[in-house]
Formats: C-alpha cells, sequence, structure tokens
C-alpha cells in the first residue's frame, strides 16, 4: 500500500488520512493481507476504483467531503457508492443554493427588504444579477451566453417569486412563456408553456426555502436514503440529461469557455455552479419516485442523453396529449 499511497501522492492531494477518511465511509475497501508476506495490498478493481476516487477528488474546488465525492463519484458512474451519502449531499446541496441564495438576497438588497415578501423589481435585478454570475461557472458556447443569461433570469425570477414573493405561476405567465420559448420550438412553445405552468402548479413546495418551510425535494431526497435502487436511477437520469445538454449546448473543448485562471468571484460561481448538479438529481429522484413510468423518463432513457432534441420532443408531447395522462401537472 505504501507503494499506492507514493505513487498517487506524487500527482495528486492523496495520504494516508484521506484513505483513512474514504475507508470510514465506505468508500473504499480495507486492504488485505498479501499471501506469504507481512505486506497489505489491494486488488486491481479496487486500485482502479481508488484512482478514479483520486482523480474526482482532485477536479473538485472548494471542501471536499466524504458525502461530496461519493455524490460525484456515484454521478460519474462508480458502483457500489453509498446511498446514504449521496442522498445526504443531494439535501445538504439543496440546503447550500437557498443559504446562497439568501445572502445574495440581503447583499443587493441592503437589508431593506424581509425576504418573504420581495417587491417585484427587486426580484428582477437580484435574478438578472444571478444570471450573469451564474454564466460564469457554465462550460457552454460562447454564442449561447447572451440568451442564456436572458432565460436564466427568467428561471431565476420565477424561482425566487415563488420561493419569497409568493407569487403564484399564473401571475408569472410571461416569465413563463419567455422560459418556453427558449428551450421549445417555435410552433411548440405553446407545449412547453403548458407544460411547465402545470408542473409549477401542482410542485410549488419544491422551490420552498427550507428555512421558511416543507421542501418537498427534500422530503423526497430523505425517502429515497432508504431506498437506493431510487438513488441509483435518478443518478444515471441525471448523467444521462447532463450529457444531452452539454451535446446540445456545449463548445467543442469544454475548458474553451472558461477563464484559465479564475478570479475569486469567478471561482465562487464555478464552485456553486456544481451544486445544480444534485439539485437536478433531487428533481430526478421526485420523478423516480412518483412518476417513474412517465414516457418523458422512458425517452430520457431510452436514448441515453445522446438527443437531447428528442427528450424535449418528449416532454412537448407530454404537453400537448395532456399532462394528467402521464401524471404530470396535476393541480
Amino acid at each position: 500500500m505504501a507503494d499506492v499511497f507514493t505513487e498517487l501522492s506524487v500527482k495528486y492531494d492523496f495520504n494516508e488520512k484521506r484513505w483513512d477518511t474514504w475507508l470510514r465511509a465506505n468508500l473504499v475497501s480495507a486492504a488485505q493481507r498479501i499471501a506469504g508476506s507481512n505486506s497489505y495490498g489491494i486488488s486491481m478493481p479496487d486500485l482502479e476504483r481508488l484512482e478514479r476516487l483520486v482523480v474526482i477528488d482532485s477536479e473538485l474546488r472548494g471542501r471536499r467531503t466524504p458525502k461530496k465525492i461519493a455524490y460525484y463519484a456515484a454521478l460519474s458512474g462508480i458502483p457500489a457508492i453509498p446511498a446514504d451519502l449521496v442522498g445526504e449531499f443531494v439535501v445538504d446541496s439543496i440546503y447550500f443554493m437557498y443559504g446562497q441564495l439568501r445572502r445574495y438576497i440581503s447583499r443587493l438588497c441592503d437589508g431593506k427588504y424581509e425576504l418573504m415578501g420581495l417587491p417585484a423589481e427587486r426580484v428582477s435585478a437580484l435574478a438578472q444579477e444571478l444570471a450573469v454570475r451564474t454564466v460564469v461557472g457554465l462550460p457552454i458556447d460562447a454564442s449561447y451566453r447572451n440568451q442564456t443569461t436572458t432565460t436564466l433570469k427568467d428561471v431565476f425570477v420565477v424561482w425566487i417569486s415563488i420561493a419569497y414573493a409568493k407569487s403564484r405561476p399564473q401571475f408569472l405567465d410571461n416569465r413563463i412563456k419567455s422560459i418556453s420559448r427558449a428551450f421549445f420550438t417555435s410552433d411548440t412553445w405553446q407545449n412547453g408553456f403548458s407544460l411547465v405552468r402545470k408542473i409549477l402548479c401542482r410542485d410549488s413546495a419544491s422551490f420552498t426555502d427550507p428555512s421558511f418551510g416543507v421542501n418537498s425535494l427534500i422530503e423526497d431526497t430523505r425517502r429515497a436514503i432508504d431506498e437506493p435502487d431510487v438513488i441509483t436511477v435518478a443518478l444515471a437520469d441525471t448523467r444521462a440529461l447532463l450529457s444531452g445538454v452539454y451535446r446540445r449546448f456545449g463548445p467543442p473543448d469544454p475548458s474553451s469557455t472558461l477563464p484559465e485562471q479564475p478570479d475569486q468571484r469567478e471561482t465562487e460561481m464555478i464552485r456553486n455552479f456544481l451544486y445544480w448538479f444534485p439539485n437536478i438529481t433531487a428533481v430526478m429522484i421526485q420523478a423516480e419516485l412518483h412518476y417513474p413510468q412517465s414516457a418523458a423518463l422512458s425517452m430520457l432513457r431510452e436514448t441515453k442523453g445522446q438527443n437531447i432534441s428528442d427528450f424535449i420532443a418528449a416532454l412537448e408531447r407530454i404537453a400537448n396529449v395532456g399532462a394528467r395522462r402521464y401524471g404530470f401537472g396535476q393541480r
């Protein structure tokens, strides 16, 4: 094992202390005594697993806890990752996102407004700032950046309005229409609008700041911790969706749109962007628990994210045929 530690420590920030931490978290298996010697070692499959974990660990920014390593390892397809660690990180990420959101609101409003009941003009300004900052961490083609910023602003307006301003979805129709036009084609955006609006009407509890009420994504994720298969499926769905979105919107070279040496503000936003991934997984967990047979999930799984246009088309058909038929959007 000493040779393994030495080799990995030369390339990466890895040491025996980190190994012990991962061992206690059941991310790796204990070394076994080698027959006919006093030395200990691990099998080739365990070595390959360790090397993949070390690479993932080296690529993450910020504090690299076992839960964080577990989530991104499982998202990368490494098998037998403890479901409880993955689920706990997803829950932590939702709390983190809302904590960041509250801090941004407080900073931009200079403490002049209460979170619950933000005026519309402050929501719009806050959403614009969040959209600009978020785009910094997105590996997307430069030609999509302005469009993405505009769409993200609308997404943040809807999110913040439901979470804090307590606006009803029908009062956000123009924003929802704008989001739908961004993701759907010119002749089907109305179907997309219908779907998004129905989902918002049904799942407004998914947007609740957990500091102020029950967030259904957190509740469902905690439930799924006792159902590891649900988390496994949700991770596969997350991986497929991210893969498909990247194929459609991402540049040929993922590093071409990111700063070579990001400053502190850019580093913070890139790190925060990673917390969107487990939030997507939370949505997938909720879908698997409540709508495992939905047409949209079936399409995503069949294509494995290879053709995101087909997945979006499936969503359009759901909205067009009627959300009730597939279990979506019941008011």
